[in-house]
Parts: C-alpha cells; sequence; structure tokens
C-alpha cells in the first residue's frame, strides 16, 4: 500500500513457500495425484515503516485426484 499523510509505504516481508507434486500412473491410463502447498506455513508480515501492520498464516493446502488418460 502507498502510505499518504507523511506515513510510509506498507511493505509485505518476503517468506520461504515449498510446494510439494506426486504423481503416480496406476494403470496404463490412470493417474493418480498428491499436491501439498505451502508446507512450511510461514508468519507473513506486512510493515509500515518500523510499525507491524498485520501478521497471519495463509494455511496449507493439500489435493488428491485421479485422471484418466484416452
Amino acid at each position: 500500500d502507498v502510505g499518504d499523510g507523511g506515513r510510509p509505504d506498507t511493505y509485505e516481508q518476503p517468506i520461504h513457500q515449498l510446494d510439494l507434486s506426486l504423481i503416480q500412473k496406476i494403470k496404463k491410463n490412470l493417474n493418480l495425484t498428491f499436491r501439498a502447498q505451502n508446507l512450511l506455513d510461514p508468519n507473513i508480515t506486512r510493515t509500515q515503516g518500523e510499525f507491524v501492520v498485520s501478521n497471519f498464516q495463509r494455511g496449507r493446502a493439500f489435493s488428491l485426484g485421479v485422471s484418466a488418460v484416452f
């Protein structure tokens, strides 16, 4: 965010994110897929000058899928 009224801009501090994707062929035309996102789930901090404006975690996400190719 752009600061106004003499206040400094708001910045989101850098984070590390780790994602994982696994694909396993079950049969000739059938695949099983597992995905995990944001495994480290770091704190996300937004600062305005020296002050912390917000501090939160996005959470992890998991998915499992089956796909057929014809």
